[in-house]
């Protein structure tokens, strides 16, 4: 059971990004042609891509992580429990209390990326 839900997971997992990255792609020409140039530079048109070209490939690997991030894999995450009560913001959490956070609203500002 657990490992058929592994492989389900990654399959959705890969599918999404590949679907969804080759639809962003497609609307920003100047992204797939550095991608493109990278991959020749790279790889080549002689063989086969290797899990070792991906150390040798920032861009790209930077793309398919933009790519996670824009299309929102996992909306409301894993949940989450505190260990113990605590109160923030004058708020109190109980202890064992399961909370789920939604990312799109911290991932999805200007002020999140601005190192």
């Amino acid at each position: 059971m657990i490992g058929r839900d592994l492989f389900s997971a990654g399959t959705v997992t890969t599918h999404s990004t590949v679907r969804y990255g080759l639809l962003l792609i497609l609307k920003h020409p100047e992204v797939q042609a550095k991608i493109h140039e990278e991959i020749g530079r790279v790889i080549g048109h002689n063989r086969l891509p290797s899990i070792k070209d991906r150390q040798d490939m920032p861009y790209m690997d930077a793309v398919v992580h933009e790519v996670q991030r824009f299309i929102d894999l996992i909306p409301l995450n894993v949940p989450h429990a505190v260990n113990r009560t605590s109160i923030s913001n004058n708020i109190s959490s109980p202890k064992a209390q399961q909370y789920s956070h939604c990312s799109p609203q911290c991932c999805m500002t200007r002020k999140s990326f601005q190192g």
